[in-house]
C-alpha cells in the first residue's frame, strides 16, 4: 500500500460545493451551524493531495499510486468511482490517503485497472473508502 498525506480546509470545501453547483447552505457557508463537506468531496483528495496551489495533470498525488507496467497504452479514461462514506470528514484536516491496485482486467482492446483507497486520520480512523477504475486504451502484455 502507498500512503500519501492529504490536506484541505473550509475554503476547499466551499469551492468544491460551488463548483458542482450546490445550493445547500450546509456546504456553502462556514458559518452555517451544520457546515460540512459535500459527501463526494474526498474524491478530490486523490488529485489534490496536500497542495493548496494549481497542479499539473496528472498531479503528483495521482502518480504516487503506480499503474501496472502494461505496454501500448495510448490514453487512460476514467471508468468508475465508487465512494463509500464511513464517517463524516472534519471541516479541515490533515489526513492520509492509502491505496493500491486491486485488479487488472483485460477488456477488449485495453485494460480496466481498479485501485482502492482509504482516507484515514493518524489514529487509523477510516472516513472514506474509494474504488477508482481507469480504462487503459491499447494496453497489452498481460501476464
Amino acid at each position: 500500500r502507498v500512503v500519501v498525506p492529504v490536506e484541505y480546509n473550509a475554503r476547499d470545501l466551499i469551492i468544491y460545493a460551488l463548483g458542482i453547483g450546490s445550493k445547500d447552505p450546509r456546504y456553502l457557508s462556514e458559518n452555517h451551524a451544520d457546515f460540512a463537506a459535500f459527501p463526494t468531496y474526498p474524491i478530490v483528495l486523490t488529485f489534490k493531495g496536500s497542495s493548496f496551489d494549481v497542479l499539473p495533470f496528472p498531479p503528483p498525488t495521482m502518480m504516487a499510486f503506480p499503474l501496472p507496467p502494461l505496454q501500448g497504452v495510448r490514453v487512460g479514461l476514467d471508468a468508475e468511482k465508487i465512494i463509500e462514506r464511513v464517517a463524516a470528514i472534519p471541516v479541515a484536516a490533515k489526513l492520509q490517503l492509502s491505496g493500491r491496485v486491486v485488479g487488472v482486467h483485460q477488456k477488449g482492446k485495453g485494460a480496466l485497472v481498479e485501485k482502492e483507497f482509504e482516507l484515514a486520520d493518524e489514529t487509523g480512523k477510516v472516513y472514506y473508502k474509494i474504488v477508482d477504475g481507469i480504462f487503459l486504451v491499447g494496453a497489452t502484455d498481460f501476464r
